[in-house]
């Protein structure tokens, strides 16, 4: 493993440790940094840990958040790849299969959002027609600050 993956390893472990310390401990408990062909990826799971709901990682060469989205999460059939939105910023959106693709550039003003907001929510299609409400997400956040 390389330094910088050793590092990015240390510190994304260090913020999911302090994260669950944190008021919202349900929610920020549900995210997990798992490797991945050999790159971070962070994974938020239902409350229950069945499931992984989003699965968000990093394009390096092209400088994109990929946020991929578990559609057998959304309690009902989704039709065609509605738009999916990290706050109030959207991301162009594609199908692949059982789940729907987001990417967004770091360049694009994602980081101005991600530190701007206490708390997270990720609009996703599902039967309760509400966000997803995903904590403080700190590892999502490293690995958009790391996604270079």
């Amino acid at each position: 493993m390389s330094v910088e993956a050793l590092a990015l390893t240390s510190a994304l472990a260090t913020i999911a440790a302090a994260a669950s310390a944190t008021a919202t401990v349900d929610r920020d408990a549900q995210w997990q940094v798992e490797w991945r062909n050999g790159q971070a990826v962070a994974v938020f799971y239902s409350w229950d840990h069945s499931l992984a709901v989003f699965t968000v990682g990093c394009d390096r060469k092209a400088g994109n958040l990929i946020v991929r989205y578990n559609l057998a999460a959304a309690g009902y059939p989704v039709k065609g790849a509605p738009r999916m939105y990290i706050g109030n910023f959207a991301m162009p959106t594609r199908r692949m299969g059982g789940y729907l693709e987001g990417r967004v550039n770091r360049a694009s003003g994602i980081w101005k959002l991600l530190v701007g907001q206490d708390e997270l929510e990720i609009t996703a299609r599902n039967e309760m027609g509400e966000p997803w409400y995903v904590g403080r997400a700190a590892p999502l956040r490293t690995l958009a600050a790391t996604c270079r």
